[in-house]
């Protein structure tokens, strides 16, 4: 049934599914918000549609603790190390990026990386059903793949890889994202002395389900610790404008965008229609979670697309 399911019915029931696997009341919270904040911003494939595969099922395998909170291992006035304990990412993160902004407040820079922590929401895309563009992926006789669900399935196995920012080979300038790719991979692995590649794909030798240990690292920068705010404020937005009023394409026409631009007008179109239209599956997912625990089943007998 093609209804639109209000947020705030949304919001509830994402924060009491956590609770019902024990999550902490304002853990929950968090987890609740960062997921609907991604649908709010238009990014599908982030939001509630990750509440079941990602999280539920990876409580119910055993593989991600749904309980367990982040501990502060060791810190100095601008850095800090945390250990997720294995805890769902969704509050792992915050915590870390509230504590390098307490640390930029303090000391202008606040440097915070996190280990053994999880999937932790918005920092990423996923594509589904659209065939994924050539040069994104390759097999492990170099041939580029495009077979969405094909791939989906070898990266797991390890028949194919993702390619750096830039794609294959050197044209694009692929090796300039590989470069920072591994940069990235140095700053979430070496400092944790963490797993990466295969070892974090989720998957043992044997097959089955095994935890996905990721690292983490958050920069904050505190400006007015180099100059005054309101200056920064206006060098950033006349950069964002001289972007904007670039000559454009045109045969394209239409709008140069900067980062943040269409996630922002999402968010105003979907506040505005005060809900979501909820596609079968997930709404097939939020049965199957509301079904699997009594106290969700009490509380959600029956929702407004069912």
């Amino acid at each position: 049934m093609k209804v639109t399911t209000p947020f705030p019915t949304l919001r509830s029931f994402i924060t009491d599914t956590f609770l019902s696997y024990g999550t902490p009341a304002a853990e929950a919270s968090v987890c609740a918000d960062v997921l609907l904040e991604s649908d709010l911003r238009g990014i599908d494939s982030h939001g509630i549609g990750r509440l079941k595969p990602i999280y539920c099922d990876r409580f119910d395998a055993g593989i991600l603790s749904p309980t367990q909170l982040p501990t502060v291992e060791t810190e100095g006035a601008s850095v800090a190390m945390v250990d997720g304990n294995l805890g769902c990412g969704l509050h792992v993160g915050p915590f870390c990026m509230r504590l390098a902004i307490k640390k930029a407040k303090e000391t202008g820079v606040g440097f915070v990386l996190a280990k053994r922590s999880t999937h932790y929401g918005i920092a990423g895309y996923a594509r589904e059903g659209l065939p994924t563009p050539a040069g994104c992926v390759v097999d492990r006789n170099g041939v580029e793949r495009t077979d969405t669900e094909g791939i989906l399935k070898d990266l797991v196995s390890g028949e194919c890889a993702l390619t750096p920012l830039g794609g294959a080979g050197e044209e694009m300038g692929g090796y300039k994202g590989y470069g920072w790719a591994v940069l990235v991979e140095l700053l979430c692995t070496a400092f944790q002395s963490g797993p990466f590649g295969k070892a974090i794909s989720g998957v043992g030798e044997d097959g089955k389900a095994i935890p996905m240990p990721l690292g983490h690292f958050f920069l904050a920068v505190d400006v007015s610790k180099f100059l005054d705010p309101k200056i920064f404020r206006a060098n950033a937005s006349a950069l964002l404008a001289g972007l904007r009023a670039s000559r454009k394409d045109p045969t394209l026409g239409g709008r140069i965008y900067t980062a943040g631009e269409p996630e922002h007008d999402a968010r105003v179109e979907r506040t505005g229609r005060g809900g979501l239209m909820l596609p079968i599956s997930l709404q097939k997912n939020m049965i199957a979670i509301r079904d699997a625990r009594p106290d969700l089943k009490a509380k959600y007998p029956k929702f407004d697309f069912e």
